[in-house]
């Protein structure tokens, strides 16, 4: 019994140190989990801005916000899965979810006012650009254009003028020929 005891005891402590080198190792990787699942979280937030952005951009019918939404959240929830299997082994634990929203919001305070900013000035400068060179193009095209339909107008006047002397002379023609067939017939 005495024996018993004392292998119980040195392996009650023996295992104290494995299960306090473990907990450690494990608390250590979910710290490292929680900050994947923050960084997650600012991609969500990355997406929700895109998409935001996108409808400021482009407006689009009811019909493509609510398929532009669904497809938000299927990508929400493919970095939710990819974040959750390869940072914790499939594993959903309240701090994944808490790091996620906390990413987000992260996000939002910080990054998502200074990005919109600067995508907006982007496009304006864009639009300005584009503006100044549709102003240098618009000329050229305009000649380009007139000399295409100054051409194409006469070419059909022309082409009108023809086919009217053409119709009387091709019913000429067709008439010779219904008169042959008839004299032909006649004499058969």
């Amino acid at each position: 019994m005495i024996l018993r005891q004392k292998v119980w005891a040195s392996w009650v402590e023996c295992s104290d140190k494995v299960v306090m080198i473990k907990l450690t190792a494990s608390i250590s990787s979910q710290v490292v989990v929680f900050f994947w699942c923050i960084f997650g979280g600012i991609i969500i937030g990355l997406l929700f801005d895109v998409f935001r952005l996108s409808r400021k951009i482009i407006p689009t019918s009811d019909l493509i916000t609510y398929i532009e939404d669904v497809i938000f959240w299927l990508m929400v929830g493919v970095v939710v899965l990819v974040t959750v299997f390869k940072c914790n082994q499939g594993q959903l634990r309240g701090f994944v979810f808490l790091g996620m929203f906390l990413g987000t919001v992260f996000y939002f305070l910080i990054f998502s006012n200074l990005l919109m900013r600067c995508i907006i000035i982007l496009s304006n400068f864009l639009q300005k650009i584009i503006k100044a060179v549709m102003k240098i193009l618009e000329k050229p095209i305009r000649i380009a254009i007139r000399g295409i339909i100054i051409p194409s107008k006469f070419m059909w006047k022309l082409l009108k003028r023809i086919g009217h002397k053409n119709n009387s002379m091709c019913k000429k023609i067709f008439n010779n020929i219904k008169r042959s067939k008839k004299i032909i017939k006649e004499k058969v």
